[in-house]
């Protein structure tokens, strides 16, 4: 359905034994985008404060201003426990 619609364009065909397989690419930034946005949406309910908490980052690293940057950064990372971040920033 994604092909059909445009959202993603086949690049090459191979045929094999088990039957064809497809290369899929998403065509542009405009379609990527929008594609994203729709899976954060599904797949991630507090999407938009992510992506608030993505621009602060990014304001917050041009500055320099580690004290901020390192509590987002803590925060993505405790998410995940095995990664034992915590010490380095």
């Amino acid at each position: 359905m994604l092909w059909q619609t445009g959202y993603l364009t086949i690049t090459e065909r191979r045929g094999t034994s088990a039957g064809g397989v497809y290369f899929l690419k998403v065509p542009n930034h405009e379609v990527r985008t929008a594609l994203n946005n729709s899976l954060l949406s599904v797949m991630v309910p507090d999407h938009a404060s992510l992506k608030q908490r993505g621009l602060a980052l990014y304001e917050y690293l041009g500055r320099g201003d580690k004290g901020h940057w390192g509590g987002i950064f803590r925060g993505y990372l405790n998410r995940y426990p095995t990664i034992g971040i915590g010490a380095i920033l």
